[in-house]
């Protein structure tokens, strides 16, 4: 028996990439990171498998004793620890110094290894030789996979629906805002342009939120935006949802025809993904991004 450890909050990337290792080992026993019987709970398992970085490492580490372990890392965690911590709030001062202490001991340990892409596999090999580890593999040996970025969309009965009519001087253009307000997340950049166009052509964009903080690690850029779009003199145009489950988002966007993401500077795009992206595409929303991740040059490639 496998044992997983991942993240069963049911919300957020670390829960959609939880959800996509149990679909892939439906065998395998499923136990959050936070879980306090963690090491009782997995007592049975024959190897660890790990979805997402921080606290699933974490767990592993001290549960792991001498199985084998397949280390998780969507995307490059001292990438994350830099984001964490020049986030504006300051609120991970910290993230580097946990990062520097954790992840040696983690890339040194484990067997296996995933990553959501190229840049972030690039990046793994190159800590790996740092470790001495690559220089010791065989030919042809490559201990680290690249398990894309993945959501299983609930799937309505019929095709994904067709682009909204275009906006016209009678119809606003309905923008929509949906997956975390992160580190990485520019909610100021936003913010600032939303008001702007609103200043220009008072009634002319709604705004649909259903996006929002990410408890336990940032609250900051969620709260800043709403609070600042509020606030504004434009606050009618901002229409704040709670968390919805996926299966309730279509029905909540169906008006909208744009969404807009936004990445900080610092290295977390160039090594992370954006499943909202994918969600966008997924739902007929044209999306208005930075292209510095990944998926974003690829899908602007196309």
């Amino acid at each position: 028996m496998i044992g997983l450890i991942g993240d069963l909050s049911g919300a957020g990337f670390a829960a959609l990439r939880t959800d996509h290792f149990r679909r892939l080992l439906p065998g395998a026993r499923c136990v959050d990171w936070r879980d306090p019987d963690l090491d009782r709970a997995l007592s049975p398992a024959a190897a660890l498998v790990t979805a997402g970085i921080f606290g699933p490492t974490r767990a592993a580490l001290l549960a792991v004793r001498d199985r084998p372990l397949w280390l998780d890392l969507p995307g490059d965690p001292f990438a994350d620890a830099q984001a964490a911590a020049f986030a504006p709030d300051g609120a991970h001062p910290g993230a580097p110094a946990e990062a520097a202490a954790l992840f040696p001991a983690a890339i040194r340990r484990a067997d296996a290894f995933s990553t959501i892409g190229e840049r972030a596999r690039l990046a793994l090999l190159g800590q790996l030789g740092v470790t001495g580890r690559l220089a010791a593999l065989p030919p042809g040996a490559d201990p680290v996979n690249v398990l894309p970025v993945a959501w299983l969309f609930p799937q309505p009965p019929r095709p994904p629906r067709p682009h909204p009519p275009a906006p016209s001087a009678q119809a606003p253009l309905h923008v929509a805002l949906f997956g975390s307000f992160n580190t990485w997340y520019d909610d100021q950049t936003l913010l600032a342009g939303l008001l702007l166009a609103l200043d220009a052509r008072p009634g002319a964009i709604r705004v649909c939120c259903v996006g929002g903080a990410v408890p336990g690690h940032y609250t900051a850029g969620y709260d800043r935006f709403r609070a600042g779009a509020l606030a504004s003199p434009h606050a009618a145009a901002f229409r704040f949802l709670p968390e919805l489950p996926p299966a309730a988002l279509p029905a909540a966007l169906a008006p909208c025809s744009l969404t807009v993401c936004l990445d900080r500077p610092g290295f977390e795009p160039l090594f992370g993904s954006r499943t909202r992206l994918l969600f966008a595409l997924h739902q007929g929303i044209t999306p208005l991004t930075t292209t510095r991740t990944e998926l974003a040059a690829g899908l602007c490639a196309l």
